[in-house]
């Protein structure tokens, strides 16, 4: 309201008022009511025009002091919030730069379930343009050394991972000799052993089990004879083991395999 546009006539009671209204406003239009009112204000009871803030006002019970009256809740209520109001074209680039996204506009409070419903994530909103390699979190490590939870790797560092394991596991190529290393610590050795007269004897491993034994198996050889003679093993250890078999004065060849592991 302002008096350029309000013909404000005489009260009887005082001060000037809207024709054909009821309301009273004493108007001062030079200098301050009090320290709270400024000039070129309307009162009215408690109620204050300020034509310079073009804001309504109250004032206290004492009326020294002016209370800004605000929008309460009802006035922003969703019926209020239209989508015109939202519209992309409202939606700036200024008003979402990255000084006015804040830690507190983004705490975990704000983050509701509603927010992040599958209704709101669209395709277009994660197509494959949006998801640069730029805005993720990577590593290229061929041997995964940093061992992170929070980053996914290149495909090129998946690649040679796996390839340096197999390699790794691999069964090495056996070349002779008593004993073979296989790619996961299984270790045979195997051999013979030749005597001609009946006894006790001990076959010693060329190197010992790092572990132990853990099998031995044993098997004659007598081809001059038809008669069968049961070996037997006598002891074990991871570096050794002894053997009988009563066979005379016949030649016997004792073939064995041992079984270990690292």
């Amino acid at each position: 309201m302002d008096k350029e546009h309000v013909a404000l006539a005489s009260s009887s009671v005082g001060g000037e008022h809207v024709p054909g209204g009821s309301a009273v406003l004493f108007y001062d239009d030079t200098t301050a009511v009090d320290a709270n009112v400024s000039a070129d204000t309307f009162v009215h009871d408690s109620l204050l025009f300020d034509t310079t803030l073009n804001q309504f006002f109250t004032m206290n019970a004492a009326e020294d002091t002016k209370v800004a009256i605000e929008i309460g809740t009802a006035g922003i209520a969703d019926a209020n919030v239209t989508t015109a109001l939202i519209a992309d074209a409202n939606i700036t680039t200024a008003l979402i730069a990255d000084a006015n996204i804040t830690t507190a506009l983004i705490a975990d409070a704000n983050i509701t379930t509603a927010l992040i419903a599958d209704a709101n994530i669209t395709t277009a909103l994660i197509a494959d343009a949006n998801v640069t390699v730029a805005k993720m979190l990577y590593k290229d490590e061929d041997d995964m050394a940093s061992d992170s939870a929070t980053h996914v790797a290149t495909q090129q560092s998946i690649k040679a991972f796996v390839a340096a394991q197999i390699a790794a596991g691999a069964d090495p190529t056996y070349e002779g000799g008593e004993s073979h290393t296989f790619g996961g610590g299984l270790i045979v050795k195997m051999g013979q052993d030749t005597q001609t007269t009946t006894s006790v004897y001990t076959v010693t491993f060329g190197t010992a089990f790092p572990n132990a034994l853990i099998a031995l198996l044993l098997s004659g050889e007598r081809s001059s004879s038809h008669i069968a003679y049961e070996t037997i093993i006598r002891s074990k250890s991871a570096s050794a083991f002894t053997w009988y078999q009563e066979h005379g004065t016949f030649t016997m060849t004792c073939h064995w395999v041992a079984i270990g592991y690292e």
